[in-house]
């Protein structure tokens, strides 16, 4: 493992001796998950839901949306995870809107995170996180281009792998004010020791006075909005 994902393991709950020595295994492991489930129909299954223990684990995600009505947008993606197997929306922050980050010649985002619980693998999870991306019209012709809906795996409890298809925790996290605002958030409701961390991390960045409280929508109440 490269030292780029130290600091983020500490984000996603530390046991980093632990976790070094299990990296590789947890890699091989869902790189074989994968392998089995990959060409799987659209429509989870069984083995989506059993191929990692049956313990629910914390995972957080990112959304985000640019095109279009993109508030239903996000909360059309929040539903579809509500409603699949082995997933649970425990909590979602409030949407922040931002500018545009890399490929800035397009609208503002909307922007938010939410903490699920889940008894999906992450390559599972990173999969059934594709299908809803699209089934609502995501296209990937522009690298950090316009997206109808952008979903990202951001840890899944203290794991860390290195995959062709998957880095955990993801690579740019801490890079992205628009990322770490909504996860603070999270983070101060739910008393986390992990706030202090991320609140660190967002101070050495620039551009976090950009990332805006939206107006908040009625829908989010649904999916356990925070209280600011």
């Amino acid at each position: 493992m490269t030292d780029r994902h130290k600091p983020n393991a500490d984000v996603c709950g530390g046991e980093r001796a632990r976790m070094d020595k299990i990296a590789k295994h947890i890699a091989r492991s869902n790189l074989e998950t994968y392998t089995k489930t990959s060409e799987a129909d659209t429509n989870p299954t069984d083995s989506d839901i059993c191929n990692y223990p049956r313990r629910e684990r914390t995972a957080y995600i990112s959304l985000g949306s640019n095109v279009g009505d993109r508030a239903q947008y996000l909360y059309a993606a929040l539903r579809d995870l509500k409603a699949s197997p082995g997933i649970r929306v425990e909590i979602c922050s409030s949407v922040y809107e931002t500018e545009p980050v890399g490929y800035t010649e397009q609208p503002d985002f909307l922007n938010m995170v939410a903490k699920l619980a889940t008894t999906l693998a992450p390559l599972s999870l990173l999969d059934r996180l594709q299908r809803i991306e699209s089934a609502h019209g995501r296209t990937r012709t522009i690298r950090w281009g316009p997206r109808s809906l952008d979903l990202d795996l951001l840890c899944y409890e203290n794991e860390r792998m290195d995959s062709p298809r998957l880095t955990l925790p993801h690579p740019r996290m801490l890079e992205r004010a628009f990322v770490l605002v909504p996860l603070a958030e999270i983070f101060k409701r739910e008393n986390s020791v992990r706030l202090a961390f991320v609140t660190e991390a967002l101070a050495k960045l620039e551009g976090k006075e950009d990332v805006k409280l939206w107006t908040k929508a009625g829908w989010q109440g649904e999916f356990g909005l925070t209280e600011n």
